[in-house]
């Protein structure tokens, strides 16, 4: 039997998808992901949408990797790809409806100074994503997007899937909200680190009762003193992810 690490070190490797995952090559997963992009865009988005300027669409897919964990700037990409903001933004919401890509949203908590407008991207297709650090972010976030679905699809429970960052920059990765309290905040690494500032400073302010340290490449697993109500666990994602619903 394959040890949850080693399935998880196959995910962050390959990608989600099954061709890639199953063939367990990366040549294999590398080519695949070209063909991929290529269809994508040359025939679903064509077929789907009826767009024309399939070049810039293409430049703008290859250009949104680079962009994942960070706050998504629409004008930044309209201004790359010399299109009025709509256009880039009528491309981007195409890409979403295909489900290439997703976008986040923050959450604002009352009484703290937080950003309540710009979203952050994140790939389906994480193998994509060639910084090591943001990928580990993205495949978080996917999971903890399918625990939000799971909890609307099968429980009837309203859930979101967030981020917190206030105007002084601390940050939280992930605030899953569960009837529209905060439930889970989510703080996500690629190694193995001190606790996080940002998760600190969140969970403070904001009642959390389940509050996670997730390393990707990690291998610690245990309990920090509580903070207020919040208890928090540095774990290794592997058996974060393996515990999810």
């Amino acid at each position: 039997m394959v040890s949850a690490s080693k399935q998880l070190s196959a995910l962050f490797e390959l990608g989600g998808f099954p061709e890639p995952l199953l063939r367990g090559s990366e040549r294999f997963a590398a080519r695949w992901r070209l063909a991929y992009a290529s269809r994508l865009v040359r025939e679903d988005l064509r077929d789907a949408e009826a767009f024309r300027d399939l070049d810039k669409i293409e430049q703008l897919y290859d250009r949104l990797p680079a962009l994942v964990g960070a706050p998504l700037s629409v004008n930044g990409l309209r201004e790359d790809l010399e299109v009025a903001f709509d256009t880039a933004e009528a491309w981007l919401a195409a890409l979403e409806r295909m489900y290439a890509v997703y976008r986040v949203a923050p959450f604002g908590p009352p009484r703290i100074k937080a950003v309540k407008k710009a979203q952050k991207l994140f790939f389906w297709d994480w193998a994509r994503v060639e910084n090591e650090s943001a990928r580990a972010e993205n495949l978080v976030m996917s999971h903890l997007l399918r625990l939000t679905h799971w909890l609307v699809d099968e429980h009837g429970q309203k859930a979101e899937l967030r981020f917190f960052r206030d105007v002084h920059g601390h940050e939280v990765d992930a605030v899953v909200l569960h009837k529209g309290k905060p439930w889970m905040a989510v703080e996500i690494k690629l190694n193995d680190a001190p606790l996080d500032s940002g998760l600190r400073y969140f969970v403070e302010r904001v009642p959390v009762p389940h509050v996670f340290q997730v390393a990707v490449r990690g291998k610690s697993d245990r309990y920090l003193p509580g903070i207020g109500a919040s208890g928090i666990r540095m774990v290794p994602a592997a058996t974060f992810l393996a515990n999810l619903p």
